[in-house]
């Protein structure tokens, strides 16, 4: 095998197919903007140096492509200095790279393909494929699953990613048929009307063929924009009227990825039906058309989709956009314009806003697109409104949905376009709830002010309206309650396509959206690639849905021969939450975990059930010649054996102590690739203490269920004196999580439970917040990874989204405690929040006297320190310190910390508290986040703090 690794992309191996390849992106130099110093790196970089006055201009010609080519920065030290960026790609060859080249039968014709991305037609592909017919599509599949090659597909050739280097790629051009049919099978019966249209097909193709009957799809507003557009979702002028193009997505013809065979799935107009027609089952046919309707482009080889079609309106458009005005005046006309689109009079409108300089002046543009005439009294109060915010409009008209794609778009008029082959474009979008807020305001403007050139601009969207009537779960798009799309495009021009300039526009793109993020709901998937920055940015581009569209992946496609779309979640095998079910026999346990795992299922998430106590029934049934089926299953049955199964489980713990935390890894393990497990049966008196130092990975909390004895006489079948004649379960030393009591019957109040209560832990604000925390490697020793927790408030909007998590779970209003240093800085904001006080815990020595006293051991992070540190730490022994007066008596306190993890410095608070007089049962902890692995719960509870009510928003791997 031969590797080459190469700056950027390497030369054309057009003749060679490579095996493997990958880009590492990011590495950055700087040199300063000296002489001497430039001359020093131009010699590194040629290879050779150059002395004497005959290479003088040589030398001037080197400084000055440096100069051209660097982006120049000041450091801190006031000089200027010059950034280069470098990309490296490893690609790998095996011996008969030749040979595995497709062989020309397998195409009707090569030919140019044009691309309308400059960054992907600079690329040299293995070979672009144009097939004329599905057998040939087959064939190119076959090679790459035969060869284990990767393929692109090439629809509209917008995409940077279209083509890659030594990669066959698939140019779909000559399949661009169009076909309207009456009802999804070309029944005459239906009334809806069904357009087959081809994945070579272009936007204004399809506008145009299906106008001329009356009729369009709702899709996006670039023109020669292809099938990537609708299959990845698709917003567009019509997609608050109508939805989204890949929701109007009821059939697809495709070839597959695992043997290359073509299939039909969903309303497929097949008249006659073909003979290899392939059946595949109803729950496989399902879950690919739900995948291709929002992340098309993983799956298959789409050669035509079946769109329910709408009658296509007459629009209207007006243009605004503001003369100068100062950052403050576009921050309240922004406000303005935001608090107007919500309303109902605004339903019949698709709107965009535009912020971008124009010489030295911010700008702000509007355009407003009617697309419902009909409406016309609330259409007028509209404009009426709109023209309170922003005057007069630089021009109204009305035209056709051709006319509309054909026509300029409103950036385009400004600095003479970016069509025709004069400019190249870079974008990525995220997608916000609200563009009102005044920090997130400043961040926009002041970023379109920081643009590398004039050429730059930030596009707001609008959205809602059908968009979010559509659950997320529904289809593979699974971004639905945003209200704007935050499109940051970055332009240069053509002719500088290998300058500093287009580094500088992309860069300037991705800093944007990675600090949009916190503001942020999802990422848009569409412009997203196999780059290294697009994966972290894919981490937030599908919700919910990321996990199932994993699995999914791996089904479909297990040799990832589509390898350079948007990238989607690696496949974990690690749930994100475990429920510890618990409670008295007969309070329902089962049933509860069961509805609602059923109620997170109804949401798009995947949910298991797992009982921890069915390997000992099954052991039990065996030794003592049991049906284990009924022991498992039939309540009565199982009432008969209960006190020697209980006796039977304890004895084997006697002699195996490590038994149930065994049973309980094995269960996880069991229940696969799920977001949530449920586990019933547990025994232990403290389970999430016992058991979430084993499943560190993933947040654990447990639900104790009860019910009135009555109730749990009933559901067991025992009289009142047979139940108090029971093993009775003693009083608990701990609190749990949540609490249900399951007196009534029916589903109801039980998935209202978990409606209310289970479903929001796995919000995708937490995700975001996990996000915020930066990983710090061989910190502070080797081998060790840092968690910088403290991170959060760094972030724009960081410390608020913690503070609103913290807020929404410690509910009652009490005293806040917190020690410093990392405590402090979220019990304040939390006290601020909550308008409670805030009792301080410090060193001894910073508070005036009397005070309670405890010693201070090291904390986790300190004990991590250097022998020479540790010693120097222990003769300066220090000690902690809590004003006498700082708590009253007999109170509930919260305290609130940034880490639990060996609990060490929580256990000396507590004591302090205990000095103060508050009880262990009335102190509730909440930290920011947790280090299971260091079981610190479990040094609580040996200390007497057992009873403490501890939550964390999140729960970290490791030490």
């Amino acid at each position: 095998m031969a590797v080459i690794f190469h700056p950027d992309d390497p030369p054309s191996l057009r003749d060679l197919a490579c095996r493997r390849r990958a880009s590492f992106i990011g590495n950055e130099v700087r040199v300063a903007d000296e002489v001497e110093a430039l001359e020093r790196f131009s010699s590194i970089v040629a290879g050779f140096s150059l002395e004497g006055g005959e290479t003088v201009q040589i030398r001037m010609e080197w400084r000055r492509i440096c100069r051209e080519m660097g982006r120049v920065q000041e450091g801190k030290d006031s000089k200027s200095y010059l950034h280069f960026r470098r990309s490296d790609v490893m690609v790998a060859f095996t011996a008969n790279c030749r040979n595995l080249l497709p062989s020309a039968s397998i195409v009707s014709e090569l030919e140019g393909t044009f691309i309308k991305n400059v960054q992907a037609s600079s690329k040299y592909p293995t070979l672009i494929a144009t097939p004329r017919t599905q057998e040939q599509i087959r064939q190119c599949v076959n090679w790459a699953l035969e060869n284990n090659f990767g393929l692109t597909v090439i629809g509209g050739g917008h995409s940077e990613h279209c083509i890659q280097q030594n990669i066959l790629a698939i140019d779909m051009k000559r399949f661009n048929g169009i076909n309207i049919i009456k009802g999804p099978y070309g029944e005459e019966s239906t009334g809806d009307k069904f357009a087959v249209i081809k994945s070579g097909c272009k936007i204004l193709e399809i506008v145009e063929r299906l106008g001329k009957h009356g009729l369009t799809v709702p899709l996006g507003t670039r023109p020669s924009v292809g099938a990537g557009s609708w299959l990845q979702g698709g917003i567009g002028h019509l997609s608050r009227k109508f939805g989204l193009s890949s929701d109007h997505i009821v059939g697809a013809v495709l070839v597959e990825l695992k043997s290359g065979r073509l299939l039909r799935v969903g309303h497929v107009s097949d008249r006659p039906v073909p003979k290899d027609k392939v059946s595949l089952s109803e729950e496989d046919e399902e879950e690919l058309l739900w995948a291709i309707q929002g992340a098309g482009t993983n799956f298959g080889v789409v050669i035509s989709v079946t769109m329910m079609v709408v009658e296509v309106p007459l629009f209207k458009t007006l243009d605004w956009i503001t003369s100068s005005a100062s950052q403050e005046e576009i921050a309240t006309k922004i406000r303005e314009y935001e608090d107007l689109t919500p309303t109902a009079k605004f339903a019949a409108f698709s709107a965009d806003a535009y912020l971008f300089m124009e010489g030295d002046q911010l700008k702000l543009g509007v355009t407003l697109i009617c697309t419902d005439q009909s409406v016309h009294a609330s259409s007028q109060d509209v404009v009426n409104t709109m023209r309170d915010i922003f005057g007069d409009e630089k021009s109204i008209t009305d035209q056709t949905e051709e006319n509309l794609l054909r026509s300029a778009t409103f950036m385009s008029t400004f600095h003479d376009g970016h069509d025709g082959g004069k400019k190249s474009a870079f974008k990525r979008s995220v997608f916000l709830n609200s563009i009102g807020s005044e920090p997130l305001i400043t961040h926009l403007t002041e970023a379109v002010e920081a643009a590398p050139n004039d050429l730059c601009y930030i596009e707001l969207v609008l959205g809602g309206g059908q968009i979010s009537r559509v659950a997320p779960s529904a289809t593979a798009f699974g971004c639905r309650n945003w209200e704007f799309a935050c499109v940051v495009t970055g332009i240069w021009p053509r002719d500088n396509e290998t300058s500093a300039m287009s580094e500088r526009a992309v860069d300037w793109v991705y800093n944007v959206i990675k600090k949009l993020l916190p503001w942020s709901c999802e990422v848009y998937a569409t412009d997203l690639g196999p780059d290294p920055r697009d994966t972290a940015l894919a981490a937030h581009a599908f919700g919910t849905n990321g996990p199932r569209l994993a699995r999914l992946k791996q089904k479909w496609d297990p040799l990832n021969v589509l390898a350079y779309t948007c990238p989607l979640p690696d496949l974990k095998m690690k749930p994100e939450i475990i429920f510890l079910v618990t409670g008295s026999s007969g309070v329902g346990k089962d049933y509860c975990a069961q509805v609602w795992a059923n109620t997170f299922k109804k949401r798009g998430f995947f949910a298991t059930v797992k009982s921890i106590s069915a390997a000992t029934k099954q052991e039990y049934a065996a030794a003592h010649d049991l049906d284990s089926f009924r022991l498992r299953n039939d309540r009565e049955y199982k009432e008969q054996h209960r006190e020697g199964l209980t006796k039977f489980y304890h004895d084997q713990v006697d002699r195996r102590p490590s038994l149930p935390g065994e049973h309980f890894v094995k269960v996880v393990r069991e229940a696969g690739d799920v977001n949530v497990v449920f586990v019933t049966g547990l025994r232990d008196p403290a389970p999430v203490t016992s058991f979430g130092h084993l499943v560190s990975h993933s947040r654990v909390f447990e639900i104790n269920v009860r019910a009135e004895e009555n109730t749990t006489r009933l559901r067991r079948g025992l009289s009142r004196e047979k139940l108090k004649s029971k093993e009775r379960t003693p009083p608990r030393a701990h609190q749990p999580c949540f609490q249900f009591t399951n007196n009534e019957s029916g589903e109801i109040s039980v998935d209202s439970f978990g409606t209310t209560i289970l479903i929001p832990l796995l919000n995708e604000e937490i995700r975001r917040l996990e996000s915020m925390v930066r990983t710090v490697p061989d910190f502070p020793k080797q081998r060790t990874n840092f968690r910088h927790i403290l991170d959060i408030c760094q972030h724009p909007g960081g410390l608020s989204l913690c503070t609103k998590l913290m807020a929404k779970i410690t509910g009652d209003l009490r005293p806040i405690v917190a020690c410093e240093a990392g405590g402090f800085v979220f019990a304040s904001a939390l006290a601020l929040h909550t308008n409670q006080r805030l009792v301080l815990i410090r060193e001894a020595g910073k508070l005036p006297p009397p005070t309670f006293e405890v010693v201070k051991h090291p904390s986790n992070i300190t004990s991590l320190t250097s022998k020479k540190q540790k010693h120097e730490q222990k003769q300066k022994q220090k000690k902690m310190v809590l004003e006498w007066n700082a708590i009253p008596r007999n109170p509930s306190v919260l305290i609130v910390d940034d880490v639990l993890a060996t609990g060490r410095t929580l256990c000396a608070m507590l004591q302090l508290l205990a000095a103060a007089g508050v009880s262990a049962k009335d102190v509730a902890i909440m930290v920011v986040a947790e280090f299971p692995l260091l079981r610190g719960r479990e040094l609580l509870r040996q200390h007497g703090f057992g009873q403490c009510y501890i939550r964390s928003l999140l729960s970290f791997d490791g030490e």
